[in-house]
C-alpha cells in the first residue's frame, strides 16, 4: 500500500467519523432549539460547526453554546454629529431584499436595532427569527433592521409571510462596511467597552465582524448607540428594555 493510499484512507476515516458524529442516529436534524437553549448533549464537541457552511443544523440545535463561543465585547458611544445628522439620516432611502425603496425617516423617534448577519445556514435563520420574535414583543416601540452579509453561498433570508423586520438587500463582506447605516454606526467613538487606538491616538471601535452577527441598539433620539456581538436573546432584550425605559440614558453609559 502506497503512502498516498494510506493518507487517503486516513483522511476518509476522519471525514466519515465526523459525519457519523454530526449525523448520529439519535439526533434529528429537523429539530430546532428554543432561543438561548441547547437541545444536543454534545454541543461543546460540536462548537467547530457553529459557523459551518454544511452543518447549519448545529447552530439551530446549539444556539446557547454557539452564541457564547462567538460573543465578543461591544461598546457604548454617542452620535458623532449629535442632532445634526442621525443614523437614519445617513441616506434618504434604502433598498429592501424585495427590491423596494424605503424612506429612512420611518425610523425617526424609535428605539431601533440594526443588525448585520452573515448568510450562514443555521445562523442566518436563527437571528432572523429571533428579530421577528422580538419585533412582535416590542412593537410598536422598537424597529428592527437586518442587513444580510452575502458570503457567496446559496443561503438567503426566508421572510415570514407578514414580516415585521425590515430586511435590506444583501451586501458582500466588503460592501457592508460602506453601507450608509453601518458606516455611520461604526464611526462612533466608544465611551466604554471594546476599543482600539488609531494612528492619531484616538479611540475607535473594533472592526465589524462579518463572520458572526453584530447588533446596534440605538436610542429613540438617535444619540446613544450600543453594539453587541453575537448576543444571546436574553441579553439583547435586557439592553432594549434599558433603552426603552431610560430617559437620560445615564445607565446606558455604564456597561
Amino acid at each position: 500500500m502506497t503512502s498516498i493510499t494510506t493518507l487517503l484512507l486516513i483522511v476518509s476515516f476522519i471525514f466519515f467519523g465526523i459525519l457519523e458524529v454530526v449525523f448520529s442516529a439519535e439526533e434529528d436534524r429537523g429539530k430546532v432549539a428554543p432561543f438561548d437553549t441547547d437541545i444536543r448533549k454534545d454541543c461543546q464537541e460540536m462548537m467547530s460547526h457553529c459557523q459551518s457552511q454544511f452543518f447549519g443544523h448545529i447552530f439551530l440545535q446549539c444556539p446557547k453554546t454557539c452564541a457564547a463561543m462567538l460573543e465578543g465585547p461591544g461598546m457604548v458611544g454617542k452620535s458623532p454629529k449629535g442632532d445634526e445628522e442621525l443614523w437614519w439620516e445617513s441616506t434618504e432611502t434604502v433598498r429592501t431584499i424585495q427590491g423596494k425603496r424605503m424612506d429612512t425617516d420611518r425610523w425617526d423617534g424609535f428605539v431601533s436595532v440594526v443588525a448585520t448577519v452573515p448568510m450562514l445556514p443555521g445562523m442566518a435563520p436563527y437571528y432572523y427569527e429571533m428579530m421577528e420574535t422580538l419585533h412582535k414583543q416590542y412593537k410598536p416601540h422598537v424597529e428592527f433592521v437586518l442587513i444580510p452579509i452575502d458570503l457567496g453561498e446559496t443561503v438567503h433570508v426566508k421572510l415570514r409571510q407578514k414580516p415585521g423586520v425590515v430586511v435590506l438587500e444583501e451586501e458582500s463582506p466588503m460592501a457592508v462596511l460602506k453601507h450608509p447605516f453601518i458606516e455611520y454606526l461604526t464611526s462612533i467613538k466608544p465611551d466604554s467597552g471594546a476599543v482600539v487606538t488609531n494612528h492619531l491616538d484616538e479611540l475607535e471601535q473594533l472592526d465589524l465582524y462579518t463572520d458572526r452577527a453584530s447588533f446596534f441598539v440605538i436610542s429613540s433620539d438617535g444619540y446613544f448607540i450600543e453594539s453587541l456581538i453575537s448576543p444571546p436573546m436574553k441579553k439583547l432584550q435586557g439592553r432594549i428594555n434599558l433603552f426603552l425605559k431610560t430617559i437620560d440614558y445615564a445607565d446606558v453609559e455604564e456597561l
